[in-house]
């Protein structure tokens, strides 16, 4: 169901960001209906404020970024 968001990342085991056109109600809907027994659910708007972290230098770490930051944002590199 994840997958299906229009903007997804998985950032580790268990903990995944999307990006979607709907509204957090909507999403706690979807996901809800497939939740299973152990599953947990955190839903959180998020508004260009900027994040940062550390770890995770893998492949998700650009799709992060590109999900998290404005475009019009300057990011820097771990050496700046």
């Amino acid at each position: 169901m994840l997958r299906s968001f229009p903007l997804f990342c998985h950032v580790q085991n268990g903990f995944w960001i999307v990006q979607s056109p709907l509204d957090k109600d909507a999403i706690f809907q979807k996901l809800t209906a497939v939740l299973v027994p152990g599953d947990e659910l955190f839903i959180m708007v998020y508004t260009n404020g900027g994040a940062t972290w550390t770890g995770n230098q893998n492949e998700s770490l650009t799709r992060l970024q590109d999900m998290l930051f404005d475009p019009q944002h300057e990011r820097h590199s771990d050496n700046d």
